[in-house]
C-alpha cells in the first residue's frame, strides 16, 4: 500500500517498479487523498491486509499526532503489516515509538520497522536493514562538539539505524572510525552524472563514488544518518543538525510541525538558530508559554539556545511533493 507520488524515487522505483519486477500486488491511494485524511492510508492498509507499506517518516508522525488528537474512525488492522519502510528523511526514534504506543493495539509490530536509505542517484536504494530495529544512544556533547559517536554521558541523542548496504553497493563514512563525515557511495546503480550538468557531476563523483551531501557513521554493522552537511548549523562551538531541533520541538502536543535553520551571525563570528513552528495555537500568552517551552526542551535535550522563535498556520512550511520539509525555502 502506497500513498507515494510515481514523480517521486520512493513511490516509482521504491513501490511501483518494485512491485512490477517481483512481482506483487499494489494498491495505490492518491497523495491529495494522504493530504487531506493521512488515515485513509492505514484504512486502505487494514482493509487490504497489506503487508509493506511505505512513506517518509513525516508520514508515521502525522498519523499518530491525528489520531492522538481525537481524529481516528473505524478501528484499524494492521497486524499483516511485515515491513513499514520509513525513508526519504530521517528516521526518528522518538516517531517510531509514538506510532508503535498509538497503533499498536490495532496490531501493528514494532519488527515490521525497516528504517531504509537512498537516493535518486543510486536508483534507489542504499542501505536497508535485515532484521530488527537499531536504536543508538550516545553521547550528546561529544557528538555536537567533535562529531565523535560515543557511550551517553551527561546529555544524550538518538539515532536510528538504517541498515547495511544493499548487494551491488558499496557505502562509506569519509571520517575517522567512530566520527561523524560525509556518506559516500558506489555500486552498479550508482548514477553515471547528471543530464548536461558537466559540473554538477564532476562536484557529485569521486574516484568512482558517489558524494551525497548527507552525514552520517557506522556503527555494528549499521549506517546511520544524521542529516545533510549543507544544512548542518554551527552554535558557538557545537554542530546542531536541524532534524534533532525539530524533534524535540514536536514532542510538545501543541506543535503540528517544525523547521529549524542557521544564518550567519557577523557580530559573534557563529551562527544563529532560528525555528519556525506550525500550530493551531493563536492565544498572544500561549503562545509564549510555548515558546518557552520549546526554548526550554532544546537546551535540556541538545545543550544549545534557539535565538529566535517564529509562528505559523498549520501546513505554512514548505515541503515537497512527498511531503519532505524545505528547509532552504523557510525565511525569516
Amino acid at each position: 500500500v502506497s500513498w507515494l507520488p510515481l514523480f517521486h524515487d520512493m513511490g516509482l522505483v521504491g513501490v511501483l517498479l518494485t512491485a512490477i519486477c517481483h512481482p506483487y500486488r499494489v494498491h495505490l491511494l492518491a497523495p491529495q487523498s494522504f493530504a487531506m485524511r493521512p488515515r485513509r492510508w492505514l484504512e486502505l492498509a487494514s482493509d487490504v491486509n497489506a503487508t509493506i507499506t511505505a512513506a517518509p517518516n513525516f508520514a508515521y508522525q502525522l498519523c499518530a499526532s491525528r489520531e492522538r488528537d481525537g481524529q481516528r474512525a473505524t478501528p484499524l488492522v494492521l497486524d499483516g503489516l511485515r515491513a513499514a519502510l520509513n525513508g526519504s528523511e530521517l528516521v526518528h526514534a522518538d516517531t517510531l515509538e509514538r506510532f508503535d504506543e498509538t497503533f499498536g493495539p490495532y496490531g501493528f509490530a514494532r519488527t515490521a520497522w525497516r528504517p531504509v536509505y537512498g537516493l535518486a542517484e543510486n536508483t534507489l536504494a542504499v542501505s536497508i536493514p535485515t532484521s530488527g530495529l537499531h536504536v543508538l544512544t550516545c553521547d550528546g556533547d561529544a557528538f555536537q562538539l567533535r562529531g565523535e559517536v560515543r557511550s551517553p554521558e551527561r546529555t544524550s541523542v538518538r539515532s536510528v539505524g538504517v541498515g547495511s548496504a544493499v548487494a551491488g553497493t558499496e557505502v562509506r563514512v569519509k571520517a575517522a572510525r567512530g566520527c561523524v563525515g560525509e556518506i559516500q557511495v558506489r555500486g552498479a546503480s550508482r548514477m553515471d552524472g547528471y543530464f548536461r550538468r558537466p559540473e554538477l557531476t564532476a562536484a557529485a563523483l569521486d574516484d568512482g563514488w558517489l558524494r551525497t551531501g548527507d552525514l552520517g557513521f557506522e556503527r555494528d554493522g549499521q549506517l546511520h544518518v544524521v542529516g545533510r552537511s549543507k544544512e548542518l548549523v554551527v552554535k558557538g562551538g557545537r554542530n546542531v543538525h536541524p532534524p534533532d531541533v525539530e524533534r524535540v520541538a514536536c514532542a510538545r502536543a501543541e506543535v503540528r510541525a517544525a523547521a529549524a535553520w542557521g544564518s550567519a551571525d557577523e557580530r559573534l563570528g557563529t551562527e544563529r538558530l532560528h525555528v519556525r513552528i506550525e500550530t493551531r495555537e493563536r492565544d498572544p500568552e500561549t503562545l509564549g508559554v510555548l515558546e518557552a517551552g520549546i526554548r526550554g526542551d532544546v537546551l535540556a535535550a541538545l545543550g544549545v539556545r534557539i535565538d529566535e522563535v517564529s509562528f505559523c498556520a498549520v501546513g505554512s512550511l514548505p515541503r515537497t511533493t512527498s511531503g519532505k520539509l524545505r528547509r532552504g525555502e523557510v525565511v525569516t
